[in-house]
C-alpha cells in the first residue's frame, strides 16, 4: 500500500512539473526534445525523493505508512546514499527485479536496497534522546500478532499461526500476491505502439496550407517509421486531402428564438494513391460531430470553447486517418 501512495504523490508531482515543461517546450514527442523531457522527469523523481530520504528518511507516504529507510547500520541516509539508492531503485522497480526479490530476501528488503546498504524499517517514535534525523530514536517493530494487519486478521481465519517474519507463509503470501498481479497484467492491454504504415515514404499533398496536414505529418514522423518526403516523385505513396471543412450549424432554439445549441462538424476529405495515381485504399472521409450549448452573455467563454472542440476533432480526425492508412495496401 505504501508504494501505491507514493504513486499516486509522484504522479501528482510529476503532472506539476509535465505542465510547466510542455508548456515551454510545447512538442516532447519525438526526437532530442523528448529525451530532454524524459531527463527531466527523472531529475524531478530525483530531487523529490533524494531530498525526503536524505532529510528525514522518509517521504510523504512512509511517514503514513510509519516506514523509514535508515543506512544498514541503522544510521541517517545522507544525500550521497540517497541518491546511489535513487540510480539503483529506478531501474529495479520498472523492470519488476527489485519487487520480485523482496519475497525470498532473509529480510524482505528489496534488492536495490541490498545493493545500495540501506534497508526499510519500521519505526515507532519514543520519547528519549534524539535519533539519527534529530528525531526521537527508532524503535525497530513488527507485528507479531496476526490481528495488527487488515491481511493478519485474513490469516488467522485461517487457523494457521502467524510469523510474518521470516516464516514460509509470508513468502507464499508474497509469491501469490505477485502471481496474482501478474495474472491482471496479462488482460491484454499494452500500450499504443507504432503505427504499422506499410509504406517507407509518404508524401501529404495539399491545396495551400493545412494545420491538419501538419499535424498528420507530425504524428507519422513520431509514430511510425514512414518518412515525409518532401517531393511527389520520392514518396512511395501520396496521400491527397482533398477536402477540410468546419461547419456550425444551429441544433436548438429557445422558446424566444435564441439559439441553446449549435453542432460543430468537421470534415476531411483524403485519397491514398500511389506515384502514378492508383488508388491504394477507396477514397474516404472522416466526419466528427460535437454539440456547443450557447448563451449569449458568455461570448468570448463559447468562442474559445469552440476552438477547443474544433481542435479536439483534428486530433481525432488525425489518430483515425493514421489508422485508415495502416490497412492500406502495399505498393507492387
Amino acid at each position: 500500500m505504501s508504494l501505491l501512495y507514493e504513486g499516486i504523490l509522484l504522479f501528482a508531482v510529476l503532472f506539476v512539473s509535465s505542465y510547466l515543461f510542455l508548456s515551454l517546450a510545447r512538442d516532447a514527442q519525438s526526437g532530442i526534445p523528448r529525451v530532454i523531457f524524459q531527463i527531466y522527469l527523472l531529475s524531478i523523481g530525483g530531487a523529490y525523493f533524494v531530498f525526503c530520504w536524505a532529510r528525514t528518511g522518509q517521504t510523504l507516504a512512509m511517514k503514513t505508512w510509519r516506514i523509514r529507510i535508515v543506512t544498514k547500520e541503522g544510521g541517517a541516509l545522507g544525500a550521497g546514499r540517497a541518491f546511489k539508492r535513487y540510480l539503483l531503485a529506478v531501474p529495479g522497480i520498472l523492470s519488476g527485479i527489485s519487487l520480485l526479490w523482496a519475497p525470498f530476501d532473509r529480510e524482505r528488503q528489496f534488492l536495490h536496497d541490498r545493493l545500495a546498504h540501506t534497508r526499510i524499517v519500521r519505526v515507532e517514535i519514543q520519547d528519549s534522546a534524539p535519533g539519527p534525523y534529530g528525531q526521537r530514536p527508532v524503535t525497530v517493530e513488527y507485528p507479531g500478532e496476526a490481528g495488527s494487519t487488515l491481511l493478519g486478521r485474513l490469516w488467522s481465519k485461517t487457523g494457521i499461526p502467524w510469523n510474518p517474519v521470516g516464516s514460509r507463509q509470508h513468502s507464499a503470501l508474497a509469491i501469490i500476491m505477485v502471481c496474482l498481479t501478474m495474472a491482471l497484467s496479462s488482460c491484454g492491454f499494452q500500450l499504443r505502439g507504432q503505427a504499422a504504415i506499410p509504406y517507407k515514404s509518404l508524401f501529404v499533398e495539399t491545396t495551400g496550407y493545412s494545420q491538419f496536414a501538419n499535424d498528420l505529418e507530425r504524428a507519422i514522423r513520431s509514430g511510425s517509421k514512414t518518412k515525409i518526403a518532401q517531393n511527389r516523385n520520392e514518396a512511395e505513396a501520396v496521400l491527397k486531402i482533398v477536402a477540410e471543412s468546419n461547419e456550425k450549424i444551429i441544433l436548438s432554439l429557445s422558446s424566444g428564438g435564441k439559439v441553446k445549441e449549435f453542432e460543430l462538424r468537421y470534415k476531411v476529405a483524403y485519397r491514398l494513391t500511389d506515384v502514378a495515381g492508383n488508388n491504394l485504399v477507396a477514397p474516404g472521409e472522416i466526419l466528427l460531430r460535437r454539440d456547443l450549448t450557447y448563451d449569449d452573455t458568455q461570448v468570448l467563454a463559447k468562442e474559445s470553447e469552440e476552438v477547443l472542440l474544433f481542435r479536439d476533432m483534428k486530433t481525432d480526425a488525425v489518430l483515425q486517418l493514421l489508422r485508415r492508412l495502416a490497412v492500406g495496401k502495399p505498393v507492387a
